[in-house]
């Protein structure tokens, strides 16, 4: 019995691939992304991360100076193809994947004797949403598919100064 529901099933495994054959399905077709619009969507700023601590002053007078050189990447929110990217990168005005590098000073203000300064970078970026469209078609219907892409355009850091000191009990107490 169970010889003969593998041969049935067998069979008919067969007879339905080589009905297969004779059908072609269209392939489908996909468009370039083309440029629709952009809009800017705002500004957003990362958490300050501390880049750089200054030695404790000797004496009142002294002041701290925070040098950093920074590299960064102007980034898109997903992947397309060099074509679009192209597109995009025309129609923002900046390009991506391409590193930068920036350096910047702070000075803080004079410190006291015993006291130290700890730098912060924000890094701030301004964003701007584009949308694509490209027409697909699967051989039956012609559709639009419609991309909607985040950009991310770096500005300078902004540097946050905290003055510092070393309490009673050698905790650090920052101002």
């Amino acid at each position: 019995m169970f010889k003969k529901i593998v041969i049935a099933f067998t069979t008919l495994g067969m007879l339905f691939s080589v009905s297969l054959l004779g059908h072609t399905e269209a392939a489908t077709s996909y468009g370039s992304w083309e440029f629709v619009s952009k809009k800017n969507a705002g500004v957003t700023t990362n958490q300050p991360k501390l880049v750089y601590t200054s030695g404790m002053a000797n004496r009142t007078g002294e002041v701290a100076n925070g040098t950093v050189g920074k590299e960064y990447t102007n980034s898109i929110s997903a992947n397309v193809g060099a074509s679009a990217l192209k597109v995009i990168s025309a129609e923002v005005g900046y390009s991506f994947g391409v590193t930068h590098s920036r350096g910047y000073e702070h000075t803080s203000a004079p410190l006291r004797k015993g006291e130290y300064a700890k730098f912060y970078e924000s890094r701030t970026f301004n964003v701007t949403k584009v949308t694509l469209q490209r027409k697909v078609n699967n051989g039956k219907q012609c559709i639009l598919e419609t991309k909607n892409v985040y950009t991310y355009k770096q500005q300078l850091p902004q540097i946050t100064i905290k003055y510092c000191k070393k309490g009673q009990k050698g905790q650090e107490v920052c101002y």
